[in-house]
C-alpha cells in the first residue's frame, strides 16, 4: 500500500504477526474492556503510529529492534 493511500478504507486483508504472550493477554482486556474487537485495537494504534512516524524526521521514524 502506497504511504499516501487511505488506510480507512473498507477493503481489508487478514495479516497475522508474533507477538509476546503478555501484550497478546493487554489487548484482548483493553479491546474486551473498550467492547471493540482485539484487530479493531490493534489496527487504530497502527494508524496513530503510522500517523507519527510519517511526521518525524527520516532516521527518528524506524523503530529500534537492537
Amino acid at each position: 500500500m502506497n504511504s499516501n493511500q487511505n488506510t480507512n478504507t473498507s477493503q481489508v486483508v487478514k495479516y497475522s504477526t508474533q507477538l509476546p504472550p503478555g501484550l497478546i493477554k493487554w489487548v484482548k482486556r483493553e479491546a474486551l474492556d473498550r467492547d471493540v474487537r482485539d484487530y479493531h485495537l490493534i489496527r487504530q494504534a497502527l494508524e496513530e503510529y503510522k500517523v507519527r512516524s510519517e511526521q518525524q524526521v527520516p532516521s527518528q521514524s524506524r523503530l529500534d529492534f537492537a
